[in-house]
């Protein structure tokens, strides 16, 4: 099952377009239908953990999410360069990181799932590759989440000499996207 699921993150990350569902107040991010999909992931990785007693975490991760959340502490309320809000998103984003990490880490439990997946992400990757050619030469629209403007979620096009998003919602999404394979 969690291999399933493990697949339609990795669709849902890299080929739904990114409209916004709920604004946050005082950001201009936005919650989007894909971070349902990666919270219902981390529940099921969750409860799955806790059936089986074992939660891991490393403490080179606990680490990582300490220096975060005190980080965030430190911008909010010492230097005050920074609002709880976009603070707190900013520190469940790591979170979220590293729960996808165990999520896929816990999916792969032999060479089976790791060939399915493999196979999985290919496809996704080509799909990728021809919804950005078709973004660059046939006029597919593009969502960008890359300023308060377009963070409302506006279908534009690519202009002459612009690069290409693909579905991501800016173009820092995309090379991490792509970089998948190497690590395998």
């Amino acid at each position: 099952m969690s291999k399933y699921l493990l697949v339609l993150i990795l669709f849902f990350v890299a080929l739904y377009p990114k409209f916004p569902l709920l604004g946050v107040p005082g950001t201009f991010v936005a919650v989007r239908l894909e971070d349902f999909v990666i919270a219902i992931a981390i529940f099921y990785w969750g409860l799955t953990a806790l059936r089986q007693k074992y939660l891991p975490i490393h403490r080179s991760i606990l680490l990582y999410l300490v220096t975060g959340f005190v980080s965030v502490f430190c911008a909010v309320f010492v230097t005050k360069t920074a609002g709880l809000n976009l603070g707190l998103l900013h520190a469940l984003r790591r979170v979220e990181y590293m729960a996808m990490f165990a999520v896929g880490f816990n999916a792969l439990q032999n060479r089976n799932q790791l060939h399915f997946l493999i196979r999985s992400f290919l496809l996704i990757s080509l799909l990728v590759s021809i919804f950005g050619l078709g973004q660059q030469f046939l006029g597919w629209p593009v969502i960008s989440t890359t300023n308060s403007e377009f963070s409302k979620g506006l279908a534009l096009t690519l202009g002459e000499g612009a690069r290409i998003n693909s579905t991501f919602a800016g173009h820092y999404d995309l090379p991490p996207f792509l970089s998948f394979p190497c690590f395998w």
